[in-house]
């Protein structure tokens, strides 16, 4: 059976992808609808199609989050609050599919570089991260190779002694021969 809703999603929604996303999973579901910015930092999401289909939407809006590195937020949403949903008429939505409402140009091609910014701060902190677990890991093994350099170090000065000796003893011996 089709219903209409229309919640507001709370967090960090807006300069992150949010809308992007929302849409994909909305076209994905076979949903109509929008999903706009609002001035106080929420998302307000209107939406139809099979009630089994708008509630995975639901649900799925609710689970997303990301994390936030070092000053480059990405999607966390925060809420969904139930006292915020609410039931459309299904006329109310006349979208043919599911689309991001867009606000004015200019806003929107700042809010796209913001957004560009945070997920560049976000890939380079990760990189700088596996950077740094690649460091102590080869870190270990270097200082494993060092510890099996050091111990062969010892058996060749150790086996240098012995042929020493042993080359002292042959000399003895020949010279011991050559005398007789």
């Amino acid at each position: 059976m089709d219903i209409a809703k229309e919640f507001i999603v709370i967090g960090t929604v807006q300069s992150t992808g949010f809308r992007a996303y929302s849409t994909r999973i909305g076209r994905e579901l076979h949903l109509k609808g929008t999903v706009e910015n609002i001035e106080d930092g929420t998302v307000k999401v209107r939406c139809k199609g099979d009630s089994k289909d708008v509630d995975a939407f639901i649900a799925k809006i609710k689970e997303l989050k990301l994390n936030t590195v070092k000053g480059a937020s990405v999607i966390n949403v925060k809420d969904v609050p139930e006292n915020r949903i609410k039931t459309l008429k299904l006329n109310q939505i006349k979208e043919p599919i599911f689309k991001e409402k867009y606000g004015k140009m200019n806003a929107e091609l700042a809010q796209g570089f913001q957004t560009g910014q945070k997920y560049i701060e976000k890939m380079r902190s990760d990189t700088m991260d596996r950077f740094d677990k690649m460091d102590e890991k080869y870190k270990a093994i270097s200082e494993g190779m060092m510890t099996i350099v050091e111990v062969m170090n010892k058996r060749i000065d150790s086996f240098e002694k012995v042929s020493r000796k042993q080359n002292e003893h042959i000399d003895k011996m020949l010279e011991i021969f050559s005398k007789k």
